[in-house]
């Protein structure tokens, strides 16, 4: 996992997939769960990508490091992904880069 204290740029943070809809609805989900990006074929994704996920800072805070996704299965726009590993809760709405 990308360590916690390696920053991140808010610029990339701007272009990153965003977490849009979490299996069986919650809001809050943790290692194991399953996600869905708003990323696909288009954007260069393939099953077995892995990305860090991150926390949009407020005002000028630094990036969060959450934790991890492993990419399961992509459509042209869209992605399937799992929770494979995290340091903090994430949320939908939280952004993830590819590594």
């Amino acid at each position: 996992m990308r360590p916690a204290t390696e920053p991140v740029s808010r610029d990339s943070l701007e272009g990153a997939a965003t977490i849009v809809h979490a299996r069986d609805g919650v809001h809050t989900v943790a290692q194991d769960h399953v996600v869905f990006i708003d990323r696909g074929e288009e954007d260069n994704l393939v099953p077995g990508d892995i990305m860090t996920v991150f926390r949009v800072p407020v005002g000028d805070a630094p990036a969060v490091v959450l934790g991890e996704i492993a990419i399961l299965s992509v459509r042209s726009e869209t992605s399937v992904a799992k929770i494979v590993s995290t340091r903090h809760p994430i949320y939908v709405g939280d952004v993830a880069l590819l590594e």
